[in-house]
């Protein structure tokens, strides 16, 4: 089995995956430019990673970059034909429980509209600045109002 990793410009966990499969799980990896298409060295025992983490929300720059991707077009067909797509990964301490908490949802038949309202699995500071609904309080002139 070998791994593609999928690299979009503005991402940031793709070296965390890249770094994980290559030198702790001894695993051959081919980054994957989203602006290519070329997949035809993978087989369907093979895996394509779609890596988290994007630094400013996945609906913004690269979650924009990711909708127009050739390479995207590229990863729906390989799964279409049976290869397998992996697009969760989390790296660190308490990863196998997050991640086990999210192989129970999907499990269930958890939707993305559920994950959304139940489970708050890996909120960082960047993320709640971009899903806010809006300011608690604004700055006029350097003063609170």
């Amino acid at each position: 089995m070998k791994f593609g990793v999928v690299v979009f410009p503005g991402s940031n966990c793709e070296r965390d995956i890249i770094d994980a499969l290559r030198n702790d799980l001894k695993q051959e990896v081919i980054e994957l430019w989203h602006k290519d298409r070329d997949l035809s060295m993978f087989f369907t025992e093979d895996c394509i990673v779609l890596p988290g983490g994007f630094s400013y929300g996945d609906y913004l720059r690269c979650g924009a970059i990711a909708k127009f991707s050739p390479m995207m077009q590229s990863v729906i067909e390989f799964a279409n034909s049976g290869g397998k797509v992996l697009g969760m990964h989390i790296l660190g301490p308490g990863a196998a429980e997050m991640i086990q908490m999210a192989a129970i949802a999907m499990g269930m038949s958890a939707t993305k509209a559920d994950f959304d309202r139940a489970i708050a699995m890996h909120p960082t500071a960047g993320e709640e600045l971009v899903t806010f609904k809006g300011p608690s309080y604004r700055y006029r002139g350097g003063r609170k109002v």
